[in-house]
């Protein structure tokens, strides 16, 4: 039997969510079953270099606003001469101008990878995300928050829509050795934060209630672990708090297992979301997790029972359940110990690659050029 082909088609090659759950996943799939090309919109990136250590052929169409009509052309090609069964497409741009292309130039099934419930889009996105939704078989989302957006918000036929949780590596980020987190005479406890710097990871707040935590004379370190165009806001906020003794802003790092481990507790002060990777990374390495109670995020943390939810933009229910875990060892082991057992036992990635093998195939047996062959 012949491999199933598919183009996994991305917005961008940089070292964030949605990308790195994508590597991931691919770096899981079967390949004596699946033949998987990887397409990015933008140029090259980090990841780019990953696929291609792989084996797995990298092409890029270095979008920029006016070389639209050369991009266009470009992914024509590329669809036309890989003869796909299916294209996943991820990100908004990258299903705008997939959609719109794609079916014309190739007989494969679009499918769209739905990792975002993002409630703060414009009205430009919303229409052409609706008007392109024609050409899409089915959606994937990362969480049921996202399939219920799709069908109620977006008007998404439930027949097309489904539901594939992100998994976690245990094996990267399961508690090998035990940390010092788990022993009561941790008195400066590691808060560790890893988000993209923009708006919707709701830095204002986090560092606000950073703040209020240094108020009410809470020892502790701040580890923000990420990059982008809000940087410079981030860093004259901490700047005008005082709160340079308390942040260490690490970049971007490749570590973050290590970083995990080397902490006491996760936070994440998300206005809008999925699924969070790096939240079920971090269950996964026995942290327990402070966050907000947005999207998908209440499917991985069960509040009170693996880590605490919050209402997000609150910098000040935020630093009360900081403060709570900070002040109590014993909380956060059982939270950690709670959330370890979640993960172990409902968000295995073998259990969520299968799931989608399966959907390919299925999938692909549906294919004009599959049933032609």
């Amino acid at each position: 039997m012949s491999k199933i082909r598919i183009l996994s088609f991305q917005t961008n090659a940089v070292y964030a969510g949605s990308p790195h759950v994508n590597l991931d996943i691919i770096k899981r799939i079967d390949r004596s079953r699946f033949d998987i090309d990887v397409c990015f919109l933008d140029g090259w990136g980090p990841l780019s270099e990953e696929y291609c250590a792989l084996g797995v052929k990298v092409y890029h169409l270095c979008y920029r606003p006016w070389r639209i009509p050369l991009v266009a052309a470009n992914l024509a090609r590329l669809v036309q001469r890989g003869k796909y069964d299916i294209i996943h497409i991820f990100g908004l741009r990258a299903n705008i101008i997939g959609r719109l292309i794609c079916p014309q130039f190739s007989k494969a099934r679009i499918i769209t990878g739905q990792h975002s419930v993002d409630a703060h889009r414009t009205i430009l996105h919303v229409w052409l995300d609706r008007v392109t939704s024609r050409w899409v078989d089915l959606y994937i989302s990362n969480s049921h928050a996202g399939a219920e957006m799709l069908i109620k918000r977006e008007r998404i036929p439930p027949s097309r829509v489904i539901t594939i949780h992100n998994g976690v590596s245990l094996d990267c980020f399961g508690p090998h050795i035990e940390p010092a987190r788990l022993h009561p005479q941790v008195t400066r406890p590691c808060i560790i934060c890893v988000a993209h710097f923009r708006e919707a990871k709701g830095y204002p707040y986090l560092l606000e209630a950073t703040a209020k935590l240094v108020a009410m004379g809470h020892r502790f370190e701040l580890l923000v672990v990420g990059d982008g165009k809000l940087r410079p806001v981030i860093e004259k906020q901490i700047a005008r708090l005082g709160l340079c003794k308390y942040v260490r802003l690490l970049g971007t790092r490749t570590d973050v297992p290590n970083l995990l481990s080397a902490s006491d507790i996760l936070v994440l002060a998300s206005l809008w979301e999925g699924l969070p990777g790096v939240i079920a990374e971090a269950m996964a390495s026995g942290l327990p997790v402070v966050a907000t109670n947005v999207g998908g995020i209440p499917e991985l943390v069960v509040d009170g029972k693996t880590g605490l939810l919050v209402p997000p933009g609150d910098a000040t229910s935020l630093a009360d359940a900081l403060s709570r875990l900070i002040d109590d060892p014993d909380l956060r082991y059982r939270l950690g110990v709670e959330g370890y057992h979640r993960i172990s036992t409902y968000f295995r990635w073998e259990d969520k690659v299968s799931k989608l093998e399966q959907v390919y195939s299925d999938l692909s047996r549906l294919s004009p050029q599959n049933q032609q062959g």
